[in-house]
């Protein structure tokens, strides 16, 4: 962890941000669930160990993930026959926090962060 750690801290040090993009994976993997179950838990044994140890002065946090738990459940609460109640105000925060979050799963693909993808792809990075 603390390996890991210090690598991450040298990254850090090429970007302005107080917060690191830690892209994992390449093209074809987590093809198969054991991957990404194996790659999800060991990482999450990593964050635990992180966020016990304030001396390290580091701090892992999936804010953006518990809202979008929380506003899943209460859409999950206020459906009627499957359907959404029209009014509900977390109606549009949940459309926003999906519409996010796939967005962000675009631009964590190599050609993205690495601005190698072809120009109608960079575009509608863009436009995202």
């Amino acid at each position: 962890a603390l390996l890991l750690l210090d690598q991450y801290r040298q990254k850090s040090r090429l970007f302005r941000s107080p917060v690191l993009l830690v892209p994992l994976g390449d093209d074809f993997r987590y093809v198969e669930s054991k991957e990404w179950d194996a790659q999800f838990n060991n990482y999450q044994k990593l964050f635990d160990y992180f966020n016990q140890h304030p001396e390290l002065h580091i701090k892992v946090i999936g804010a953006t993930e518990i809202l979008y738990t929380l506003t899943l459940a209460e859409m999950r609460r206020f459906r009627k026959d499957g359907r959404l109640v029209k009014g509900f105000p977390a109606r549009e925060h949940y459309q926003r926090l999906t519409e996010g979050r796939r967005s962000l799963g675009l631009f964590q693909h190599h050609d993205a962060i690495a601005g190698t993808g072809r120009d109608p792809v960079v575009i509608d990075y863009g436009i995202r």
